[in-house]
């Protein structure tokens, strides 16, 4: 299953995307430039990423969105 993150407005150009598991250890960063305000980002994380709980994080224009994450197999 993949993870949805929609971008308002707010967001316009580029977008740092990052997911750390609770321990701060860093397993994705990218940087994505988005083509509208309306884009979707899907991250497919199966298979990646082991069983845990994360936290993904998007910035962009001083803007913070975190959600937490639950990867169970």
């Amino acid at each position: 299953r993949s993870t949805l993150f929609p971008y308002t407005t707010l967001f316009r150009s580029q977008v740092l995307l990052v997911v750390r598991d609770i321990r701060g250890k860093e397993f994705y960063s990218k940087v994505i430039i988005l083509r509208s305000a309306s884009e979707v980002v899907a991250i497919d994380p199966v298979g990646k990423l082991p069983e845990g709980v994360y936290s993904v994080v998007a910035t962009s224009n001083n803007i913070y969105y975190e959600k937490k994450v639950l990867i169970a197999k």
